[in-house]
């Protein structure tokens, strides 16, 4: 049997949670309120250009 046809579905698990974990340790540090304040700064910068 192919390698990847046997192993496949474990590989792509693992991966997954990799980038889960990844992803969550990545959005950890922030808050509700920095985020709204993050699409805040972006929109004021968004009305500047326009």
């Amino acid at each position: 049997m192919c390698p990847v046809t046997a192993h496949g579905g474990e590989y792509f698990a693992a991966l997954t949670a990799e980038a889960e974990e990844a992803v969550l340790a990545s959005l950890g540090d922030r808050t509700l309120a920095d985020s709204v304040g993050e699409l805040r700064r972006l929109c004021t910068g968004r009305d500047r250009q326009s």
